[in-house]
């Protein structure tokens, strides 16, 4: 089973149980936002390693699309290595299959400044969600405690991995997308 890399090492917990806690917060707000939990399938990639699997990640996706499918990944010029491969592979398998492809910036926000140059800021568009689907995403956002408070004592990390500024920006009622 992948290990999760978010996190620095911890005398606490092993970088298995964290795995299992990210698992059960990723399964919870799936839950939360009303998806069918049981369709999900888990690739078992390893975290900040997926350039290395990127060819299995586009088949294993390819397998499951159709042409009439919406995906919505990361976008692939984030700066995050996996957010990249992730873009990368689905934008392949949605071109093989031909469904349509949203990639949503995450830590673009951290690093480009309106105008930037290696922003498509034409292709940007937002998305307005409704109140009920905001709901439900300001509570699937909450259930991922791992990532949203400070190491337990005797952890290295004493820091939230997702800090204020990046809750109060997925915690919006809008959100924005590469097509």
């Amino acid at each position: 089973m992948a290990k999760p890399a978010s996190h620095p090492p911890s005398p606490i917990r092993s970088a298995a149980q964290l795995g299992a806690i990210r698992r059960a917060e990723s399964q919870k707000s799936w839950a939360l936002l009303g998806l069918p939990t049981a369709s999900v399938i888990r690739l078992g990639l390893p975290d900040v390693q997926l350039t290395q699997h990127g060819e299995p990640l586009r088949a294993a996706l390819k397998q499951q699309l159709r042409a009439s499918d919406v995906v919505v990944t990361t976008w692939q010029h984030d700066g995050h290595p996996d957010h990249k491969a992730s873009g990368i592979c689905a934008m392949r398998a949605c071109a093989e299959v031909g469904c349509r492809l949203l990639q949503a910036p995450v830590w673009m926000w951290h690093w480009a400044t309106p105008g930037d140059a290696r922003v498509s800021w034409t292709r940007l568009q937002r998305l307005e969600i409704q109140a009920p689907a905001w709901a439900r995403k300001r509570a699937a956002l909450q259930a991922h405690h791992s990532q949203l408070s400070a190491g337990s004592p005797g952890e290295s990390h004493r820091h939230p991995v997702l800090d204020a500024a990046i809750v109060d920006r997925a915690s919006r009622r809008h959100a924005y997308f590469f097509i």
